[in-house]
């Protein structure tokens, strides 16, 4: 039976959830939250807080879901909710967001130890500062597709976007990243990489 759930589509398990099947809320659960975990890292940063925004966002959502009046748009509802409470959460540390954390640079990096991979790990916590300066609208699609692996339909549809217009963005995104990040390259911080 756990098989079928996941061959379900959103509209039909937000459906389900409002008839109180738990099934179809871990389903929907399991399906958001790797997207709801980039959203969150794209408002605010790799911050140590994140598993409990995500939490909170999951939290609001299942308050709120009986309300849902059109369960076709639950990515772009979920979205506004994800928006909402790490808007919040910003609010909440008078806009202090501290990026250094032991536990960002473990994420970023997938747990990197010694001094081979000293220039590597230099390197990725160089391109995360360097994502977090662009502007919401471009880090948004970049943490999406590369870091939380977001497909473009998916991105298009939770951020009410089309596809060419996700695509625009990441194209855009890409060149900021570039121009930001050619001086250190010229400066030999990425040398085999």
């Amino acid at each position: 039976m756990e098989g079928s759930y996941r061959s379900l589509n959103d509209e039909e398990l937000v459906r389900r959830c409002q008839e109180r099947d738990h099934k179809a809320l871990e389903e929907l659960i399991l399906r958001y939250t790797p997207l709801t975990r980039g959203l969150v890292i794209s408002f605010i940063g790799p911050v140590r807080d994140v598993e409990d925004i995500v939490q909170e966002v999951f939290f609001q959502a299942i308050k709120s879901l009986r309300h849902l009046r059109q369960p076709d748009r639950f990515n772009s509802w979920l979205y506004k909710i994800t928006r909402r409470v790490s808007h919040g959460w910003l609010r909440a540390q008078d806009g202090s967001v501290s990026l250094e954390s032991e536990d960002a640079l473990e994420a970023a990096t997938g747990g990197l130890e010694g001094e081979a991979d000293e220039d590597r790990t230099r390197m990725l916590d160089e391109v995360r500062r360097v994502v977090q300066e662009l502007p919401e609208l471009y880090r948004e699609v970049v943490i999406l597709r590369y870091f939380s692996r977001v497909d473009y339909e998916t991105m298009a549809e939770t951020l009410g976007l089309s596809p060419s217009a996700v695509n625009a963005r990441l194209v855009k995104a890409r060149k900021m990243l570039r121009r930001k990040l050619e001086p250190r390259h010229r400066e030999g911080w990425f040398h085999g990489m």
